[in-house]
């Protein structure tokens, strides 16, 4: 089958016929806690939430955040087994239920949210490093002084920020 031809799960409402007192590997815990943290379907889901929270904070439009997040709950929903997102019933129960596509993509959108600005403020200086590299190289390319190319990007940047609120890179700037 090829990867158009996939069969995508449907679009998975909050209901009774979801509820287990079973999780398996591949289910998302909502909650809080070391237990929570600490179960093998949430480890990978975070996993999966950091390989792709710098593409959502560079994303310009809430459609496409939109789209990040709801293909993260479709890569645990495609799992084998299919991974739920599910939530205790009650404090002390046994029972778990699925929270739904809708309420998986806010938990979702709300983790790719979570460390935004740290995660900005790196992206930044790797982006800041790279045009240094760059800098440098075109200035010995062109026989000029590299550390004086660095010295006047440097310059540049620190011009360009003191009078502006736009980032660097897209998404929101950085205060």
């Amino acid at each position: 089958m090829s990867s158009k031809q996939k069969q995508k799960h449907p679009l998975i409402p909050p209901s009774e016929a979801t509820r287990t007192t079973r999780p398996h590997h591949n289910d998302v815990l909502c909650g809080r806690g070391g237990t929570i943290n600490d179960h093998p379907g949430n480890k990978q889901y975070r996993m999966m939430v950091d390989n792709k929270k710098r593409v959502y904070l560079s994303a310009r439009f809430k459609r496409e955040k939109r789209l990040i997040a709801t293909g993260i709950v479709e890569q645990i929903r495609n799992l084998n087994p299919p991974g739920r997102f599910l939530m205790r019933e009650g404090k002390n129960s046994s029972t778990w239920f699925d929270i739904g596509d809708v309420k998986a993509r806010e938990k979702v959108s709300q983790a790719l949210r979570e460390n935004a600005l740290a995660v900005r403020k790196e992206m930044e200086a790797e982006y800041a490093e790279k045009k240094k590299r760059e800098a440098r190289e075109e200035a010995i390319a062109a026989g000029k002084d590299p550390e004086e190319a660095v010295r006047l990007f440097m310059k540049n940047l620190d011009s360009g920020k003191k009078g502006s609120k736009k980032p660097l890179l897209p998404g929101k700037p950085i205060h």
